[in-house]
C-alpha cells in the first residue's frame, strides 16, 4: 500500500487545478471554489486549496448543498 494513497487523488487535482489558473491567465487570488462531490478526493483538493488561501463558497453532493458568500472551512462540513 503507497503511503500517499489516502490523498493522491485530491493532490493530482490540486496540482491540476493550479495549472489550469495558470494556464488560463486567472488570478489566484480573485478567484473563489464551487465544490460539487463529497468524497476522499475531494477533501483533499480542498484542504490544498485552503492552505494557499482559495475561498470554497459552495460545496454539494447528491444529497443537497451549502453555499456563503464569505466561504467556510471543509472541517466545518465533515
Amino acid at each position: 500500500m503507497s503511503l500517499a494513497r489516502d490523498d493522491a487523488t485530491g493532490r493530482g487535482a490540486y496540482l491540476c487545478t493550479l495549472e489550469l489558473v495558470r494556464e488560463m491567465g486567472w488570478s489566484p487570488n480573485e478567484l473563489t471554489v464551487v465544490i460539487q462531490g463529497c468524497g476522499n478526493g475531494v477533501y483533499h483538493i480542498v484542504k490544498s486549496l485552503e492552505k494557499v488561501g482559495r475561498k470554497i463558497v459552495a460545496i454539494s453532493d447528491s444529497k443537497g448543498g451549502f453555499y456563503s458568500t464569505t466561504g467556510f472551512h471543509i472541517d466545518s462540513l465533515w
